[in-house]
C-alpha cells in the first residue's frame, strides 16, 4: 500500500499545464507591452529634445539663452528617471551637478513635479525670443505637449502595474503544478523524471521571472537598465550641446573667413559655449 497516493492520469495535469501556459503568455506579454511602451516613450523624447535644440539654435540669438535650454534639457532624462523610480532624494544633487541657474534650481527643487517643473523652464525659455513669429511659438508649443505626453505616459505605467492579484495567483499556480508532476512522472518513468523535472521548472519559472523583471521597466534595481537609460541620457546631452553649438560655430567660421583665408582655431572660442 502507497502512504500517499500516486495520480498516473495525464489527462488532469495536461490540462492544467495548459492552463498554466496561457497564464504564463498573458502576464509575459503584458509585461513586454509595459517594457516596449516604455522604450517608446524614451525614444520619443530623445526626439524631442533634438527638435527643440535645433529650433533653440536657429531662432535664439541669446548665448544665455541657448546654455540654460541646453542644460534644461540635459537635466531633464535624469529627473525624469529619478521621478519615476521615486528616488526624490537624489533630485536635488542631480539639479546641483548639472549646473543650473540658480533660479532655474530653485523653481525645480520647489516643485512637487520636477520633470513638470523643468518642461515648464524650457518652453519658457524659448517662447522668451519667439515672441513675435506665432509659427515658431506654435511649432515650440506642440513639442512641448508631446514632452508632457511622454512624461504622463511614463508615470501611467510606473502607476499602473500588473494586478498583484494576477501575479501572485500565476506563481501560486507554477509552484502548485511543478511540486505535484513529480507524481505523475515517477510511476511512468522513474528516475529520468529528476532530469525532465528539473528541466521543465527550470524554463517555467524563467518564464515567470522574466515577466516580474520587464513588467517594471523603470525600476533599475530589478530591471537592471535594460532600457539603457544612461545611454538615452548621454545621447540627449551630446545632441543638444551639438545642436546649440553648430549655428555658433558656423557664423565663426563665415565672419573669420572675411578676416583671413583660414578660419581661427578652437581656442578662440569663449568660454562657457560647447563645441560638441
Amino acid at each position: 500500500t502507497h502512504i500517499i497516493p500516486v495520480v498516473t492520469d495525464f489527462n488532469i495535469f495536461f490540462q492544467m499545464g495548459g492552463v498554466l501556459s496561457l497564464l504564463l503568455v498573458f502576464r509575459t506579454n503584458s509585461a513586454y507591452d509595459r517594457f516596449w511602451e516604455a522604450r517608446r516613450q524614451l525614444g520619443a523624447l530623445v526626439k524631442i529634445c533634438r527638435s527643440l535644440a535645433r529650433i533653440t539654435a536657429y531662432t535664439s540669438q541669446d548665448s544665455e539663452s541657448k546654455e540654460r535650454v541646453r542644460l534644461l534639457l540635459t537635466v531633464f532624462p535624469r529627473l525624469l528617471v529619478s521621478h519615476l523610480e521615486g528616488d526624490f532624494t537624489m533630485q536635488p544633487e542631480i539639479v546641483s551637478v548639472m549646473g543650473l541657474r540658480s533660479m532655474d534650481t530653485r523653481m525645480i527643487l520647489a516643485s512637487r513635479n520636477r520633470p513638470f517643473r523643468c518642461i515648464q523652464l524650457i518652453g519658457d525659455v524659448i517662447n522668451e525670443d519667439l515672441a513675435g513669429d506665432a509659427v515658431e511659438r506654435s511649432l515650440v508649443g506642440g513639442l512641448i505637449a508631446e514632452m508632457l505626453e511622454v512624461l504622463g505616459n511614463c508615470e501611467r505605467i510606473v502607476g499602473c502595474p500588473v494586478p498583484l492579484a494576477y501575479s501572485r495567483h500565476t506563481s501560486r499556480f507554477l509552484s502548485f503544478f511543478t511540486l505535484t508532476l513529480p507524481l505523475v512522472l515517477i510511476p511512468q518513468l522513474g528516475w529520468v523524471t529528476v532530469f525532465l523535472h528539473t528541466l521543465s521548472s527550470w524554463a517555467m519559472y524563467g518564464i515567470d521571472e522574466i515577466g516580474h523583471v520587464i513588467e517594471n521597466p523603470f525600476d533599475s534595481e530589478v530591471s537592471q537598465d535594460l532600457l539603457a537609460i544612461s545611454t538615452i541620457h548621454n545621447s540627449i546631452e551630446s545632441d543638444a550641446q551639438d545642436a546649440l553649438s553648430f549655428l555658433y560655430m558656423s557664423d565663426r567660421v563665415g565672419k573669420d573667413e572675411e578676416e583671413s583665408e583660414f578660419p581661427r582655431a578652437e581656442d578662440d572660442v569663449p568660454p562657457g559655449v560647447f563645441i560638441g
